[in-house]
């Protein structure tokens, strides 16, 4: 793996870091080309995307402290420590929902407009941060014998590289998003398509990822997905119906 990119002194570039950076900085011009398209104000879009970083950063890693509380407790000068990676999307995500639906509501917007203009770049975004929790070691898979397993040190045994599904996986839904986005039939259908899929993808990823807590079998990241999914698609038959 490959942690630290450039180590010079006082200087360090984390690979981890750097690619989170890249992928921010995809999503945001991805949106702000949506945003001409949409009707949404470029000013708007601009401000959300700082909102949306601030608490997806901090909900994302409180989601993952959550899971790894034990180990946290015993040494919590770690849970500031995240330039090492150790974050969680769906914590991220609820955050971000949290702070865009706020200032929707202040400013008096559409919100199922501006989540349709920022869900491709989202997941954009997100695909390109995946090769960073790779490049990172963090995030991997059960051990298992396929013959594209990988090995994170310090592990000695041979794991699924989930970072590299979850970046096909998150890659071909941007392109599905940006398809509809050009022929969508009703606002908020690109971001409900994009939670739909999003859900079902990660409730199958889980299968294949290391979490040490699984209670009734399942781990928390699939009973929240299983909760977007039927959501979303009652969203979507609604919508679809109200504008047929």
């Amino acid at each position: 793996m490959f942690p630290v990119i450039l180590n010079a002194g006082y200087f360090t570039i984390y690979s981890w870091g750097l690619m989170v950076a890249i992928g921010y900085l995809a999503a945001l011009l991805t949106s702000a080309y949506l945003t001409k398209k949409d009707g949404v104000e470029l000013e708007h879009t601009l401000t959300i995307y700082i909102y949306t970083a601030i608490f997806s950063i901090i909900g994302a890693r409180s989601f993952f402290v959550l899971q790894f509380i034990g180990e946290y407790i015993k040494h919590p000068m770690e849970i500031l420590m995240i330039q090492r990676g150790g974050f969680v999307f769906l914590g991220g995500f609820m955050a971000a929902f949290l702070a865009i639906y706020i200032y929707v509501r202040m400013n008096k917007l559409d919100i199922w407009r501006v989540l349709d203009v920022m869900s491709p770049g989202v997941m954009l975004g997100y695909a390109i941060g995946r090769i960073g929790c790779f490049l990172n070691g963090c995030c991997y898979g059960i051990v298992t014998k396929v013959p594209w397993a990988v090995r994170f040190p310090p592990e000695e045994c041979f794991r699924h590289p989930t970072q590299l599904y979850s970046f096909f996986a998150s890659l071909t839904i941007f392109g599905i998003l940006l398809a509809v986005f050009n022929s969508k039939r009703f606002t908020g259908q690109v971001f409900l398509l994009a939670v739909s899929m999003y859900s079902v993808y990660r409730f199958i990823l889980e299968f294949f990822r290391y979490s040490p807590i699984r209670p009734a079998g399942l781990t928390l990241s699939q009973y929240i997905t299983v909760i977007f999914l039927v959501a979303s698609i009652a969203f979507l038959w609604n919508k679809k119906n109200t504008t047929s």
